[in-house]
């Protein structure tokens, strides 16, 4: 319930912010990012929103993203749920004091 006032308060300050009026801007039907889970049993809210919104811009533009913050803020997750949508490969691998360029170099090419 919490998540759901602190997402309602979040958009609603984007409104005010961005003089939103009009039910049919798109910045209003943008925030319409709810979905039934039912293994969850519940209401999911795509706190990433602008993160998939940005990472589709780049990938239209031929570029790539490198999502950064600290752990456990849905990057991994958001990342694999956009390439399952867009049905792009996606690699997970996670950083360790063994990596080295040849590493990185054999994924990309």
């Amino acid at each position: 319930m919490i998540i759901l006032d602190v997402h309602a308060r979040d958009v609603v300050s984007d409104f005010i912010r961005d003089s939103i009026l009009d039910a049919r801007e798109f910045d209003q039907e943008k925030q319409l990012r709810f979905y039934f889970d039912k293994e969850r049993d519940g209401v999911i809210i795509k706190q990433c929103t602008d993160i998939i919104r940005t990472l589709t811009q780049a990938l239209s533009m031929r570029y790539g993203g490198a999502p950064a913050g600290p752990a456990e803020t849905c990057k991994t997750e958001t990342v694999k749920d956009l390439t399952k949508g867009l049905a792009l490969l996606c690699i997970v691998f996670n950083c360790s004091d063994g990596l080295n360029a040849a590493f990185i170099a054999s994924l990309i090419i």
